[in-house]
C-alpha cells in the first residue's frame, strides 16, 4: 500500500502499513541499510520532510493526531508530492530566517 495522506505517512512511520514494519523501527535498527535502492531512498527523503513537519508541530504542543490533521488540512487536495515541495520551501525559509537571526546576534 502506498501512502496517500499525511495520516498514511505517519502510520507507516509509527506502525507500518499493509503488514510492513514501522519505518521508525527500521531507521532505529538499520539506519540507511533498509533502503538500499535509489527509489527507496527518494521515497524516504520525501516522507522524511513530511514527518519532520509533523514532529515540529508536535514539539510546538500539538498532539500527534492534531499535528497530522493540521498538516493534512494544509495539504488540502494536493498530492503528497506537492505538499513535500511546499514543505521544502517552508524549511528553506525557516533556515534562512534562523541564519539571519544568528547573524544579527553575532554582529
Amino acid at each position: 500500500m502506498d501512502a496517500r495522506t499525511v495520516g498514511d505517512v505517519w502510520r507507516e512511520y509509527k506502525e507500518g502499513l499493509a503488514g510492513g514494519p514501522a519505518v521508525e523501527k527500521l531507521e532505529a535498527e538499520w539506519g540507511a541499510r533498509w533502503r538500499p535502492l535509489p527509489k527507496q531512498r527518494t521515497a524516504w527523503c520525501r516522507r522524511k520532510v513530511i514527518l519532520d513537519e509533523v514532529l515540529c508541530l508536535i514539539q510546538s504542543g500539538l498532539s500527534p493526531a492534531d499535528a497530522v490533521a493540521e498538516l493534512e488540512a494544509r495539504r488540502g487536495s494536493q498530492s503528497l508530492r506537492k505538499l513535500h515541495a511546499s514543505l521544502v520551501e517552508l524549511q528553506k525559509e525557516r533556515r534562512a530566517k534562523r541564519q539571519q537571526q544568528l547573524q544579527r546576534a553575532a554582529g
